[in-house]
């Protein structure tokens, strides 16, 4: 329903609840943003939005765009690492050749040093996003991946993650899905948690990412009672969501990094977002009273 809603909004008027998150449309809009994230004390991680692409056309124009950034992200000397959707390098199109542009994004950056992470999308995608994850790490380490606590598998994928000492950022699940899923709020807390102690039990890093107070706290006291260092945590947190909790984090001294999207295709993730909080139907209602 709330899909077919926004359809029906002016682009223009969609872009006032959306530009809250999206730090623009272009690369340039990105380090604006992650300089300003550097100087209160933040890392960023930063996403070109798009996903889904359907020919092989689309899929090397992301790639030579991630690359683009890439470059960026070392000549500015930025402290940021890059977020990839597979389906924004070829995932539905082919494996082969989506595995090809993975390694040709993860060897470039190895020359450079900042990190690549690959998002988690639905749940078809789970098996492949984790096969080429394993298989691509063989050589390059500088890769990581996301696990989402919503879904029932993630706690079997954790434990494989963790045996390898993998960077992993744990998110609750932002797609939505009917079958092997947690439904309810209380279920999916619980999972986080159980996920987010396993991870910490282990040698990789990992991210944690969730602007749910009660685990934000939860994990505070995990990272206390387990005496995990610095280096092997951080809250993670979308650009434009909980600034004041995202400060006092800081302040506290844990490590935060903020998920920094930017591009012209940001329809499909705004929607995510205005699901999770449909009070951005207020920002959209106030623009077009207010004829902006």
């Amino acid at each position: 329903m709330l899909t077919k809603l926004l359809d029906l909004v002016p682009e223009k008027l969609l872009w006032q609840g959306a530009k809250r998150y999206i730090a623009g449309t272009d690369v340039d809009d990105a380090v604006r943003v992650v300089r300003q994230l550097n100087d209160i004390g933040a890392t960023a991680t930063v996403s070109f939005l798009g996903e889904r692409v359907t020919t092989d056309r689309e899929a090397d124009g992301m790639l030579n765009e991630y690359l683009r950034l890439i470059s960026v992200i070392i000549d500015e000397r930025l402290e940021a690492y890059v977020s990839v959707k597979p389906t924004s390098l070829g995932l539905e199109i082919g494996y082969g050749r989506y595995l090809e542009r993975l390694r040709c994004l993860t060897a470039e950056s190895t020359l450079g040093a900042p990190f690549i992470r690959l998002d988690m999308e639905g749940s078809s995608y789970v098996d492949r996003t984790l096969q080429s994850f394993f298989q691509v790490r063989q050589r390059h380490v500088n890769l990581g991946v996301a696990l989402q606590a919503y879904l029932h598998r993630s706690i079997d994928d954790a434990e494989r993650v963790a045996r390898e000492g993998a960077d992993v950022r744990l998110c609750k699940g932002a797609y939505r899905e009917k079958r092997g899923a947690y439904q309810s709020r209380f279920e999916i807390q619980r999972s986080f948690i159980r996920i987010l102690r396993t991870l910490l039990k282990g040698h990789g890093f990992v991210a944690i990412a969730t602007h749910d107070e009660q685990l934000i706290g939860i994990a505070e006291r995990l990272i206390r009672g387990l005496r995990i260092p610095p280096e092997r945590y951080c809250f993670e947190m979308l650009y434009g969501v909980r600034e004041e909790r995202r400060a006092a984090l800081i302040a506290a001294g844990h490590p935060v990094c903020v998920y920094v999207p930017y591009g012209k295709d940001w329809r499909a993730y705004v929607l995510r977002r205005f699901h999770e909080n449909p009070s951005l139907w207020w920002t959209i209602a106030r623009a077009m009273l207010l004829g902006k």
